[in-house]
């Protein structure tokens, strides 16, 4: 078991992370798009404070990930096409992106309409903006369209390991798992 990545394998904590990361965001976004269209109830506010107390734990997570990244080998890829490549950067990169607005525009738009973050009842986040409805809102928009291109994005993620699993019969699906 390897710590860091090779040519040819990832390392394990780029692997636990990877996987970490990847059930909670995709958790987290099926519980948001299921959340948002059922009626005002108990059950609907509880559901909201675990999705944001899971997404106030989540942003710390990628910002892990992103600091181990620094520090990481490269993965050799130069048995990709030159598309592949500047496709699989440019898909990685929009998650990464995505990966911190969704948890910071979330935060920003509960803050601005005026609710606390209270983490698991464990502690409160500070915060970081007045109540400001026009701000909420902003941030609900982006919260909302940001998920939906995430969403998208994921699925694009994992058509393309599966074509280079089965189509291309590559290593790239392997060395994650």
């Amino acid at each position: 078991m390897q710590l860091k990545t090779n040519d040819n394998k990832y390392g394990v904590i780029r692997k636990l992370n990877h996987w970490t990361v990847s059930i909670m965001f995709i958790s987290l976004l099926a519980v948001g798009f299921y959340m948002a269209d059922i009626p005002a109830s108990p059950e609907k506010w509880e559901l909201y404070a675990m999705h944001k107390s899971f997404g106030a734990i989540l942003l710390p997570i990628i910002l892990i990930r992103m600091l181990w990244l620094a520090f990481d080998n490269k993965i050799d890829n130069s048995k990709l096409t030159k598309l592949e490549r500047i496709g699989s950067a440019s898909l990685h990169g929009s998650l990464y992106l995505l990966m911190l607005i969704m948890p910071v525009s979330g935060m920003l738009m509960s803050m601005a309409k005026g609710y606390a973050i209270n983490v698991f009842g464990l502690f409160t986040l500070p915060m970081l903006v007045e109540k400001n409805e026009a701000l909420g809102v902003a941030m609900a928009n982006v919260h909302f369209y940001a998920g939906n291109v995430a969403a998208g994005l994921i699925l694009m993620h994992v058509l393309a390991s599966l074509f280079h699993h089965f189509i291309k019969k590559d290593d790239i699906l392997k060395r994650m798992v």
